[in-house]
């Protein structure tokens, strides 16, 4: 229980969880997973079905799109705190972009379906 709460009460620190009561926060915390990625893990592709999203725990995270000539554009990167991919999963369209990791990675990933 107390690795649920210590992740329970950081997500109130983040903008997305926010404004969710303490009950609440744990019942996301129950559904969410956690995962530890290496640096240069790639997330999900660009058309690939999104299935929930992703809050940064540490470490950094690019979302991006590649050319046709194979040129990579990053759209934005992503740190502590902050929530992507959340649109595309809660409307269930596939992902408009590509995510990777730029450093070693801790994300939270809350599904889609159960909101």
């Amino acid at each position: 229980m107390g690795d649920e709460f210590n992740l329970s009460n950081w997500l109130q620190s983040t903008i997305v969880f926010r404004g969710l009561s303490a009950p609440q926060r744990l019942a996301v915390v129950q559904i969410a997973q956690m995962q530890w990625l290496p640096k240069g893990e790639l997330l999900f592709k660009e058309g690939d079905g999104a299935t929930g999203f992703f809050v940064v725990k540490s470490g950094r995270v690019k979302v991006f799109k590649v050319s046709n000539t194979g040129k990579e554009q990053i759209l934005n990167i992503f740190e502590s705190g902050e929530n992507f991919a959340e649109v595309a999963a809660l409307d269930g369209k596939p992902f408009p972009a590509s995510a990777a990791t730029l450093d070693s990675s801790e994300l939270v990933f809350s599904h889609g379906k159960p909101f």
